[in-house]
């Protein structure tokens, strides 16, 4: 079940984004957009394996009222996304779900829309409890998923905010920390 941003919140979260300098990527369906001027949307596109279509603000602005989108990417300068959020966040956190998941990106969605709400739902589909599943994150889009399972893991290249948390830990990416972990989960 998709659960899109709230119509009312695409205009406003796009226009304070801007604001920072940042570039906007949004999703409707299976399909990427982005503002005009976009560098990283054709590497981006190209990462996650989706069209894309370059759009420009004006386009956006006289559309964007009716769009279905399930979740904006904004991506830029580490600095002008830690801003942005130390400025804007309680602006936006009650409607929407805001985290970075990487250091030059941030991730906008529908405040339920997250890692750990997927995964109970999942659990709940196939009979899984939180209890018996496990989870390994390397990023703070992770964390509502680690904080879900009884069973979280963080690899070692992880975010520094993840790895303070009581978590256990895996080995790196270039070390097999994923396979590593669940041979310590079996």
């Amino acid at each position: 079940m998709q659960k899109d941003m709230p119509k009312e919140m695409a205009r406003p979260i796009f226009t304070n984004l801007k604001k920072y300098g940042l570039s906007i990527n949004f999703y409707i369906d299976d399909h990427l957009y982005g503002d005009e001027g976009n560098k990283n949307i054709k590497g981006y596109a190209e990462y996650i394996e989706v069209p894309y279509t370059i759009m420009k603000d004006e386009e956006i602005f006289s559309h964007i009222d009716e769009m279905d989108i399930m979740k904006m990417v904004a991506m830029g300068e580490e600095k002008d996304i830690d801003i942005f959020l130390e400025k804007e966040r309680d602006n936006f956190s009650s409607n929407l779900h805001l985290v970075k998941s990487l250091p030059f990106m941030l991730e906008i969605a529908n405040k339920e829309v997250n890692k750990g709400n997927a995964l109970s739902k999942l659990g709940e589909i196939l009979g899984i409890k939180a209890s018996e599943m496990m989870a390994i994150g390397d990023n703070m889009n992770d964390e509502e998923m680690l904080d879900y399972v009884a069973n979280p893991f963080v690899m070692a290249n992880g975010s520094e905010l993840l790895l303070a948390k009581n978590y256990m830990r895996t080995r790196s990416n270039n070390e097999n920390g994923v396979a590593y972990a669940i041979s310590q989960f079996l």
